[in-house]
Order: C-alpha cells, then sequence, then structure tokens
C-alpha cells in the first residue's frame, strides 16, 4: 500500500469522523442542488423530468439511514445492466448522480458496511432526468460474522 493510498483512507475515515461527529438528527432536508425534498420509504422516483438536449438519462439519488434519517455517506452504487455497470460512491451529504444512462431495465444496488445491502430494480428511459430517495437498514450483525 503506497503512501497516497494510506493518506486517502486517512482523509476518508477523517471526513467520516467529523461528518458523525457534526450532524444533528434531521427528519426534514432540503438540498438544493436536485431539489430533493426527504420523504419516506425504502426507493421512491420523486422525480422525473424530460432533459433537453440529451438523449441519454440522467439518476440522482440521496441515501438515508432507515431509523436515524441521516444521510449515509461514502455508499457504493451501483446501476447494473444488460450492458454495462455504472459505478459512484455518494457523497459526504449522501449523494449520487450517474450520468448518460441508455434506456434498460438496471439493477441499483447499495453496499456500506454496517448496513445490509440494498437492492432494487429501475426501468430508466431516455431523455428524463430521475430522483431517488433511499433508506439503508443498519445490519446489526453485520461485525459479528
Amino acid at each position: 500500500m503506497t503512501i497516497k493510498d494510506k493518506l486517502q483512507i486517512l482523509t476518508a475515515i477523517i471526513a467520516l469522523i467529523l461528518c458523525c461527529s457534526c450532524c444533528t438528527s434531521r427528519k426534514y432536508h432540503y438540498y438544493p442542488k436536485y431539489n430533493f425534498n426527504y420523504i419516506s420509504g425504502t426507493v421512491e422516483i420523486v422525480g422525473r423530468t424530460d432533459t433537453v438536449g440529451n438523449n441519454l438519462a440522467h439518476i440522482a439519488g440521496i441515501v438515508f439511514d432507515k431509523d436515524t434519517k441521516e444521510e449515509i455517506p461514502f455508499v457504493n452504487v451501483y446501476l447494473i445492466g444488460p450492458k454495462v455497470t455504472h459505478k459512484v460512491a455518494t457523497d459526504i451529504d449522501g449523494i449520487f448522480e450517474i450520468n448518460k444512462i441508455h434506456s434498460e431495465k438496471y439493477i441499483l444496488e447499495l453496499n456500506f458496511i454496517g448496513y445490509y445491502r440494498f437492492r432494487d430494480t429501475l426501468t430508466l428511459d431516455e431523455g428524463n432526468a430521475y430522483k431517488v430517495i433511499i433508506e439503508m437498514e443498519e445490519n446489526p450483525h453485520a461485525f459479528l460474522e
């Protein structure tokens, strides 16, 4: 493991500690960049708009803890299709986005240490932008296995 790799891991750990230490328990939050208003649900498409000048689909989402309603940063997000898999991670605010998606039926999969793996099926149409809200459930036995 190189020094650069160690610094990246240390930076991620510090960011996670800072996030956890300064967060308050929010039941409602507004994200102006994506026009998200948090609403309850496991996965729900809360918005769908036509995109202008782009024939491909776009998806943006936010990931919450099911119990605390806190955003979960650094979650691995996979959009698995028959021809291509898109992989991103949520940012410090629990938000992710994937651009340039062709019309297909996809499996949306999220993984994060200490939580149950999340999987759901989505059908995305080209020329549309989607907003999703996902709640992940904590796995109390994650570190005992």
